[in-house]
Formats: C-alpha cells, structure tokens, sequence
C-alpha cells in the first residue's frame, strides 16, 4: 500500500525525553520533522521500564505497519493460492489483515 496514503504521520519515528520542566511525561514521539506525535506518561500504577517499553513501542509503529503491509502483499502475491491448504496459514494471513485494518482505524 503507498504510504503517502496514511492518515498518520510519516515514519520514521524517534523517541526522547521531554523538557525536565515537565514532570509528568517520560518520552516525547516526533516525527521525522521533530513534530510532537505523543506524549508518554507513567502512571503511579505502571514502572518507569514499562513505560519506556510502552514508547518504545509506539515508536516502532509505522515500522511495524510496513512490515506487515509488505509481508500482506507478498502473501497475496505468491501464497494465496495455497493457502486454503493451511488453515494456520490462513489464520496468520487474516490476522495479519485484522491488524492492519485497525492501525488504518477501520476495524
């Protein structure tokens, strides 16, 4: 899928601490122009490792979502015939497409 069609900011993403002046957040994600995409907090209920873990995480994202948008479109390139052989396979490939319906908001 071009990515020039996502509603989100393009990737690639970074993560950094925020101003020492702000005592609620742990990371800031930007965009490749340096633009604010989130603001991570830590909770009292959650550690400092699982929130850094958690940024991280979002940081990864529009990584990931490529990913999958390539391994979803070799799938259907090379696989789909045979796939009604394998349900795990089939499984996995409808997982694959669940997820990347509902990063794109519409699942």
């Amino acid at each position: 899928m071009n990515m020039n069609m996502n509603k989100f900011t393009s990737g690639p993403w970074g993560a950094c601490p925020p101003p020492s002046s702000n005592k609620y957040s742990i990371r800031y994600i930007t965009g490749a122009n340096a633009e604010l995409i989130a603001d991570i907090g830590q909770p009292a209920c959650m550690t400092q490792d699982e929130a850094l873990a958690n940024a991280t995480l979002i940081k990864a994202a529009p990584d990931m979502l490529a990913a999958l948008e390539h391994a979803e479109a070799f799938i259907e390139d090379y696989f789909r015939p045979f796939l009604h052989l394998n349900l795990d396979a089939q499984e996995a490939v409808n997982h694959v497409s669940k997820v990347i319906l509902k990063a794109r908001g519409k699942a």
